[in-house]
């Protein structure tokens, strides 16, 4: 009878004793869930802002591809007619003209090519900085956690 009646508090109390660190796993478990979350919004919103970026810069190549085109279609027609007519010194510094449209624009693709490239490697910057604060303030918290 004695044995019971020291065994039972000691029970109880082993018993509190778990329910509590279970409760305290839990609440961890949760904030870490949460943080987990923000960090999926997060990514979710800067992944649709590089979608719509490299849909415009998509729509803007598309276009110069056009001009591109139009212009190689333009200096094809000038070359046949040169070769018919003969050439001129108008016809020389016309077709100068169109190679120097066609170098501006291809200076033009490269540089929204190199924007492209340096905004997406900004993003993917701060997103990794990002991260890989949230990782240090967690393994902080948690070595922290066992001291107090």
């Amino acid at each position: 009878m004695r044995l019971r009646v020291i065994a039972l508090p000691v029970l109880l109390l082993l018993v509190f004793s778990c329910k509590s660190r279970s409760a305290k796993n839990q609440e961890m478990m949760q904030a870490e869930i949460d943080q987990l979350h923000a960090q999926i919004s997060e990514l979710e919103q800067s992944h649709e802002k590089i979608r719509m970026q490299m849909e415009q810069v998509a729509r803007e190549l598309e276009a110069d591809r056009a001009r591109i085109q139009l212009s190689k279609s333009s200096l094809e027609l000038m070359g046949k007619t040169n070769q018919k007519q003969g050439h001129s010194w108008s016809d020389f510094w016309q077709n100068l003209g169109v190679i120097f449209e066609l170098g501006l624009l291809g200076l033009i693709l490269w540089t929204i090519y190199m924007m492209r490239e340096q905004s997406r490697n900004q993003v993917s910057t701060r997103e990794l900085e990002t991260i890989i604060e949230r990782l240090i303030a967690k393994s902080r918290e948690e070595k922290e956690a066992p001291k107090a």
